[in-house]
């Protein structure tokens, strides 16, 4: 299995509260004690210049030469080193996987394992089927706060605006298509579009830039600065992002951390949005220019 091909966007995963794109250096000096405590285990048959070597092919660079015992042990740091380095991660974990599948038997991998969970490492080898591997890499579910501020949203737009409802529901689906780094851009822009049908729902025109000024000359939707805010992040991401909208040939880059910080931050505003609404309408059932919601 190939990593890079398994999991196409890990490089965007968070590295917390697991480590999903970086090796940490306790569990790096981890695996140094136990690569070379495999060395030793004469039932594996894999010696330390063997597996230094292993690791040379998936740097890649010139297998080691040496063949006395600190000469090893000093090699087997160095280029452990360099395999964890980040830029080299998804080697790193083709290797893990090449040799436990080749040379470790189930008290072997059942302690790798155990060692990236004592290093809240995200990922773990698990065994499988397959003709060309006896195991498989495995990741822990990272929790998603983003998931739990839609599904809140949802409930307080829908009986205000279907449309922003319905946009926010879009969103939960382009997150969960994790192998597909445009379904981020996907759900940035349906956080934009939820944004944009509630702000003109209720400020009564078809731009987002009339409908603010609309609200704020209405006087009763609380800090201007607020209102001022859906216009800054509408602006600066449609900027920033140009192929945030299909159609446009830009390939701007986006990771996962920035999508998520700016879908939890446009939906404060339209939570915002439909409690200030709420409370309007406790107060009244009309705008003080007689528009009705």
């Amino acid at each position: 299995m190939n990593f890079r091909k398994h999991f196409p966007n890990y490089q965007n995963q968070s590295n917390s509260p697991y480590y999903m794109n970086s090796v940490p250096l306790k569990l790096k000096n981890g695996l140094n004690g136990f690569l070379f405590k495999i060395a030793q285990d004469d039932d594996l048959q894999i010696s330390l210049k063997q597996i230094i070597n292993m690791m040379a092919m998936f740097i890649p660079c010139e297998p080691t030469t040496n063949w006395g015992h600190n000469f090893l042990l000093t090699d087997l740091d160095s280029y452990l080193g360099r395999l964890t380095e980040k830029k080299n991660f998804h080697k790193f974990m083709d290797f893990i996987l090449e040799i436990s599948s080749k040379h470790f038997a189930t008290t072997q991998v059942d302690e790798l394992n155990s060692l990236f969970e004592d290093y809240e490492f995200g990922y773990h080898l698990v065994h499988c089927n397959s003709m060309s591997t006896k195991y498989t890499w495995k990741h822990y579910k990272q929790p998603d706060n983003s998931s739990e501020v839609l599904e809140i949203t949802i409930e307080e737009v829908k009986n205000i605006c279907l449309q922003s409802s319905e946009h926010i529901q879009q969103i939960v689906t382009n997150l969960s298509k994790k192998d597909n780094p445009r379904s981020y851009k996907d759900a940035l822009r349906d956080a934009l579009s939820s944004l944009e049908a509630i702000t003109n729902h209720l400020g009564g025109y078809d731009k987002i830039e009339d409908s603010v000024t609309s609200l704020k000359k209405i006087g009763t939707w609380g800090d201007v600065n607020i209102l001022n805010d859906i216009i800054r992040i509408w602006k600066h991401i449609h900027y920033k992002y140009k192929d945030i909208r299909h159609g446009n040939s830009t390939n701007s880059i986006i990771t996962h951390e920035e999508v998520q910080y700016y879908v939890e931050h446009i939906m404060a505003i339209v939570s915002y949005l439909s409690r200030r609404h709420n409370y309007i309408m406790s107060q009244s059932n009309f705008f003080p220019n007689g528009v009705s919601i």
